[in-house]
């Protein structure tokens, strides 16, 4: 598992809460969608579209496979990462860009780290 990209993902989001969206992979023109709370890069992803561009791949080609490589996590791990949560985190997709939110995904990664990708 590549824990340092997991890590530098992290940080990340933590920076700009307003850069999330669980239910956006990447989107490079979040206004456009409508979306008021929206950091001034305009750029928004969830874990695996923040993996994709900080872990080197083009924005255009991030997609969760990818993030998976990126990580060097299986199927199952990247499932469980990108797509469902333990109980008490069902509040990662309010995509809401608030300071909240961010917090909770931080809570999720370093869970995962923990458990070496079993939660």
């Amino acid at each position: 598992m590549n824990v340092e990209l997991l890590e530098k993902v992290k940080q990340h989001i933590l920076e700009e809460p307003k850069r999330l969206r669980m239910g956006t992979i990447l989107h490079t023109n979040a206004k456009e969608r409508g979306w008021d709370n929206t950091p001034v890069c305009n750029t928004v992803g969830c874990i695996a579209g923040w993996t994709c561009v900080l872990g080197g791949s083009p924005a255009v080609r991030a997609h969760s496979s990818i993030a998976r490589d990126l990580l060097d996590v299986t199927h199952e791990q990247g499932e469980r990462l990108f797509f469902s949560y333990p109980d008490g985190f069902e509040h990662i997709f309010d995509d809401d860009g608030s300071e909240e939110t961010a917090k909770l995904v931080a809570k999720r990664i370093d869970l995962f780290i923990k458990t070496n990708g079993e939660e």
